[in-house]
């Protein structure tokens, strides 16, 4: 009897299973160029076509290959990028069988030059074992005027507005600067990369296996920014700006400046962004019979409205000093300066055919955060040898953020002449000090 009672047990596991496993679709495809050369490392992202939410992501092979997993009966699109080349997206009806795309052809991105003059070049991309870093040296990879649109078009990178980050499909990336955690999330990370120059990154590492170098980070992976480091001599001065125009308007400004003379050399960025955006929602629900289904005749009809701004301001000044050909130091300091304001209406009303409006709840909410974070340090590094490289550094972090809530909330049933009222104020606020002293040694 007991074991008849396992038997069925596994088996019913077994038939869950395959069920299970049959409910997932497999999306294949196959990434050429013009010229029918396969593409390797595209980033491919699969969406829901409703929401556009993320369902999961890959990267294209060597031979250009993909295969993304779906679920049944649903709507998708397929969106397949890299940089060089413009973004292809497709949308899919999946039912019962899998989809072979077949080879889909990324067209070459134009880039029109004037003049040019090289007289040398770095790869664009360079790919290791668990690394590819790519040299912000070129015009497609600086498209975007900051940091953060720069990132979305790298390989294998999905960012949201929220402040999630996922590498090669697996999301809770940390995104570190030089090596060193910025201590921030959510949506003040995603404004320190909108107010950060694209011209002010030398180049970006995607890094899905983390060595020891770096600090515990789980097995999401690592994007470090590396910031530019001026090895030429003389004066460079370099101004960026954008403009978009929607409902709102927002854009950014910023410079990069930087002199070398010799071992010396000093530099300095700033760079402001304002914008504005909105969320209007309309949402109407109607009660059934949870046993017949029928309209019970009751419905409630909600509107949400929410605007906000954002103003921040980034800098970052220091200097480089070769005091011999094995010796480096450098100083720095940055920060970032955020004005976030957020304010809301929501309106609730609840109508029956007996009563064309019985009641309505309105809240109002005003929510302001004003972040400031500051960071300094000195930097020390020492490489004896070309493949060996010892690092000393100290740096120290401040980061604060005060906010204020104001919410107002009012009720009214109009059947029974019932009021209600409720206001709700809120001072919150947060910082913190960290300091830091870490010696690194790295053989290669």
């Amino acid at each position: 009897m007991v074991n008849r009672f396992f038997f069925s047990v596994l088996l019913f596991i077994g038939f869950f299973s395959l069920n299970t496993y049959a409910q997932s679709i497999r999306i294949s495809g196959r990434i050429i160029d013009d010229s029918g050369l396969a593409i390797p490392n595209c980033t491919v992202m699969l969406y829901h076509e409703q929401d556009s939410t993320l369902v999961s992501g890959v990267i294209s092979d060597i031979n250009g290959l993909f295969t993304v997993h779906a679920n049944l009966k649903n709507s998708y699109l397929i969106e397949i990028y890299m940089l060089g080349f413009e973004k292809n997206i497709s949308f899919l009806e999946v039912k019962t069988e899998n989809i072979d795309m077949g080879d889909i052809r990324l067209k070459e991105s134009a880039v029109s030059l004037s003049e040019i003059t090289v007289t040398a070049a770095k790869n664009e991309i360079v790919f290791s074992p668990g690394k590819t870093i790519i040299n912000l040296s070129s015009p497609l990879t600086q498209a975007g005027s900051n940091v953060l649109d720069v990132l979305k078009t790298m390989p294998g990178v999905f960012v949201s507005e929220d402040g999630t980050v996922s590498l090669n499909g697996q999301s809770g990336s940390q995104i570190i600067v030089n090596n060193k955690s910025t201590y921030l999330s959510g949506d003040n990370l995603m404004n320190l990369l909108r107010s950060m120059p694209a011209t002010s990154v030398s180049k970006i590492e995607l890094i899905t296996h983390p060595s020891a170098q770096y600090d515990a980070a789980g097995n999401a992976g690592i994007i470090n920014l590396q910031m530019d480091r001026h090895f030429f001599r003389g004066t460079s001065l370099a101004v960026n700006s954008r403009y978009t125009q929607g409902k709102y308007a927002s854009g950014d400004v910023g410079f990069n400046y930087a002199y070398r003379d010799g071992k010396l050399c000093l530099f300095a960025d700033y760079s402001y962004y304002t914008g504005k955006g909105y969320n209007d929602l309309n949402v109407i629900r109607e009660d059934l019979d949870w046993v017949t289904q029928e309209p019970l005749g009751k419905f409630m009809h909600q509107h949400t409205y929410r605007k906000w701004k954002y103003d921040s301001h980034y800098y970052r000044v220091g200097f480089d000093y070769d005091i011999s050909s094995k010796i480096y130091l450098g100083v720095y300091s940055n920060g970032f300066i955020m004005d976030r304001r957020q304010d809301g209406d929501i309106s609730s009303r609840i109508v029956e055919s007996d009563h064309p409006l019985r009641s309505e709840l309105f809240t109002t909410n005003r929510n302001n955060k004003y972040p400031r974070s500051y960071a300094g340090g000195i930097n020390m590094l020492y490489k004896p040898e070309e493949e060996v490289e010892w690092n000393n550094y100290f740096d120290f972090v401040y980061h604060n953020q005060p906010e204020n809530q104001f919410q107002y909330d009012a009720f009214n049933d109009f059947v029974s002449g019932q009021q209600k009222q409720d206001t709700l104020k809120g001072d919150m606020g947060g910082r913190y000090v960290f300091m830091r002293e870490k010696v690194i040694l790295v053989s290669r």
